[in-house]
């Protein structure tokens, strides 16, 4: 029989009750080479940033690895999780959010449905409350099977990896058996948000924080259920998925994913931006708001590419397999074929 909310918390919790939280905790990468420098030790699993501050009670830090940027904001005794990484590394994530944070979050908004950012949810059901878009929630609680089959692979995979023999490493070991046990015995509707965001077709703002928090969904991005999270206070937006920086973006049709969607999407986040606003990707390193006219401008030269490719002729198939060669120095070449399939379908290529 599955657990409640509360039991799976006590009993996750309990399983890594005996590892002891790392004080200290600093901004920016937590570990690396200095020149000619031996590697210093690592006092963080997630790669933790500075997200910008405006007092002592009132800041944010971004956590980068392991799917999805994650972001904390704190302000006082209140204090909001924007995703959850990928599945095994909820308790890794709630570790090192009291350690960076000093408290467990008040809240946690996940910025759409998909698994590297909703994986670990399930560590923060107990005792936080999870807000999502309408139209996740299902897409959500239908992964409950898949992603508990995910966090068994981490836990294999960080068992394997040389690089967690050290105190890090074993900590973050044992929060993701933990998870994975609890994990196991969830049910599913458990891991689901309990609060929705309306799935009207354009919702620009809510409150959390004593209102220093906005939600924004402008319709159909990257899928149909993206939250954006703007923190005025702090001049501060996280994307969510609207935004791969210098990456290849998943553009997720089976979601209702639609590249001019997402591109409308991008530009009313850049309306609420101005050149010193923070930008916290849903894929790589901090940026600013540049980087939103950076991933219009990528889609406008795709459907250029895929479109002429479509009149001359090409299939669906010769269009996938061409290289990626307009868009040089982008990562996440794993998913260029089907980016381009993607298009190739919304031009009207067939599915």
């Amino acid at each position: 029989m599955g657990m409640t909310r509360r039991e799976f918390s006590v009993r996750g919790l309990a399983a890594g009750a005996g590892l002891a939280l790392f004080p200290g905790l600093v901004a920016g990468r937590a570990w690396g080479r200095q020149g000619g420098e031996s590697p210093r030790p690592r006092r963080s699993y997630f790669e933790w940033v500075s997200a910008g501050a405006a007092a002592d009670d009132f800041w944010a830090q971004a956590a980068i690895g392991e799917g999805g940027n994650s972001l904390i904001v704190v302000r006082g005794t209140d204090s909001l999780l924007v995703d959850t990484k990928n599945a095994g590394f909820g308790l890794v994530l709630r570790q090192e959010v009291f350690d960076v944070a000093g408290t467990v979050p008040t809240y946690v908004v996940n910025t759409h449905h998909h698994a590297d950012h909703i994986g670990g949810n399930a560590s923060f059901i107990k005792d936080v409350q999870l807000v999502a878009h309408e139209n996740a929630k299902k897409r959500i609680i239908d992964q409950a099977d898949r992603l508990a089959a995910s966090a068994k692979r981490a836990l294999e995979q960080a068992e394997a990896n040389e690089a967690n023999k050290d105190e890090v490493g074993r900590r973050t070991i044992a929060n993701i058996r933990a998870a994975v046990e609890a994990l196991a015995a969830t049910n599913p509707e458990d891991f689901g948000p309990e609060k929705t965001i309306p799935a009207g077709k354009e919702m620009t703002q809510g409150a959390l924080l004593l209102e220093r928090m906005e939600f924004h969904h402008f319709g159909p991005g990257h899928t149909d259920n993206d939250i954006v999270v703007r923190i005025p206070g702090l001049n501060l937006v996280h994307t969510g998925d609207l935004l791969f920086y210098r990456r290849h973006p998943f553009i997720d049709r089976s979601a209702g994913a639609t590249t001019t969607g997402w591109q409308n999407s991008l530009r009313r986040i850049m309306a609420v931006c101005d050149e010193k606003t923070i930008v916290v990707p849903g894929h790589g390193p901090l940026t600013d708001k540049s980087a939103l006219q950076e991933q219009i401008d990528y889609f406008d030269k795709l459907r250029e590419i895929v479109g002429k490719a479509r009149d001359e002729g090409k299939t669906k198939e010769e269009v996938v397999a061409m290289p990626s060669d307009a868009f040089a120095g982008y990562e996440f070449q794993q998913i260029w074929p089907r980016t381009v399939a993607a298009m190739y379908e919304e031009l009207g290529g067939g599915s």
